[in-house]
């Protein structure tokens, strides 16, 4: 079992690194950010601006990542249902006609340029 981690380490040990440092980076910034953004959130409120929260990038960086996710999930999950549609359609065409299979084949690339 051992053998089968270090290989997936071996493999993956840059993904990992990555996101070990983001994660380790944002939680960095969320306890130090008031105090790295001490002087500017002091010059906003002498100015009369609205004061951005410590944890703004933080929520803002969740948010991506989370937008991210959600479209790369249902867009390959859709791919797939389509792919697989469409090559049972082709297959069945092909069993009444070879010709027409043939023409409906390269209407796909037509219709997706």
């Amino acid at each position: 079992m051992k053998e089968i981690y270090k290989k997936l380490f071996k493999k993956y040990r840059k993904e990992i690194f990555t996101s070990v440092l983001l994660l380790i980076s944002i939680s960095i910034l969320s306890i130090l950010g008031p105090f790295i953004l001490k002087e500017f959130m002091e010059d906003q409120i002498e100015t009369g601006l609205k004061v951005m929260e410590p944890t703004y990038p933080t929520e803002r960086v969740n948010g991506t990542i989370n937008t991210i996710f959600s479209l790369y999930s249902s867009s390959i999950s859709g791919i797939f249902v389509s792919a697989l549609t469409a090559g049972m359609i082709l297959w069945m065409i092909l069993r009444i006609n070879w010709m027409l299979a043939l023409l409906y084949f390269l209407q796909i690339p037509i219709q997706y340029f």
